[in-house]
């Protein structure tokens, strides 16, 4: 991750340590908190199948 926070440097972009601070525009290094759980689908209709019907033509 470090060479793309350079790269960033080096294509013209300000180094942010802080983006709580007075200046948030910048390439720097953002902490998160990411839970453990595994992730759900995209939806309860993702497999449904109303996903899979035929659809209308559209314009010709």
């Amino acid at each position: 991750m470090a060479a793309c926070v350079e790269a960033a440097q080096e294509a013209g972009h300000p180094f942010t340590a802080d983006f709580n601070g007075p200046e948030q525009d910048g390439v720097g290094y953002l902490h998160l908190t990411v839970p453990a759980e595994p992730r759900h689908r995209s939806g309860p209709w993702s497999g449904s199948p109303l996903s899979r019907r035929a659809r209308a033509p559209g314009p010709s």
